[in-house]
Parts: C-alpha cells; sequence; structure tokens
C-alpha cells in the first residue's frame, strides 16, 4: 500500500486516474460488445464479467485516492475483493 507521504500520495493519484481510465475503457468496450446481437446472445457471461472487472477497478481507483487508503480497505462494497485485499 502507498505510504502517506507527499510523493507517493501523488503516485497513488496519479495510479488511481490511471486505473479510472482503463475501468472507462474497458466500460466502453463492453457497451460496443453489447451492441452485438451475436456476442449478447452466445456470450452474455462474458459480457457480465466486464461489469464485475469495471466494479473491482473502481474501488481500487477510489481507495489509492482515499487519504486514508488503509481505512479504504476495510470499507470496500465487493466482498471478494475485500477478503483479498484484508488477507481474510
Amino acid at each position: 500500500m502507498c505510504k502517506n507521504n507527499r510523493a507517493t500520495t501523488l503516485l497513488c493519484k496519479k495510479l488511481a486516474a490511471e486505473v479510472a481510465l482503463v475501468r472507462h475503457d474497458v466500460e466502453h468496450l463492453s457497451v460496443i460488445l453489447c451492441g452485438d446481437s451475436y456476442v449478447v446472445e452466445n456470450h452474455v457471461s462474458v459480457l457480465q464479467d466486464f461489469d464485475h472487472i469495471t466494479q473491482r477497478l473502481a474501488i481500487i481507483a477510489d481507495i489509492l485516492q482515499a487519504d486514508d487508503r488503509l481505512e479504504a480497505v476495510k470499507h470496500i462494497p465487493l466482498e471478494v475483493l475485500a477478503a483479498r485485499l484484508n488477507n481474510k
């Protein structure tokens, strides 16, 4: 986890912005794929995976941007991700 000093805080904020951009790109890709009826009919579970991926990316970006990242990890809304990050 990033330590709380100025340089690492700035780095975490930049990383959070990059993660948010990746989330946006993945979300955009999933919207395009959802526009293809063949893909929707034959790969609906994969399309649902895109939603889970974007949720996880949003949570990671939020943690990186938080003033208290260790505290933010304690309040993750996705159980599976929370368990992995909290060593449960």
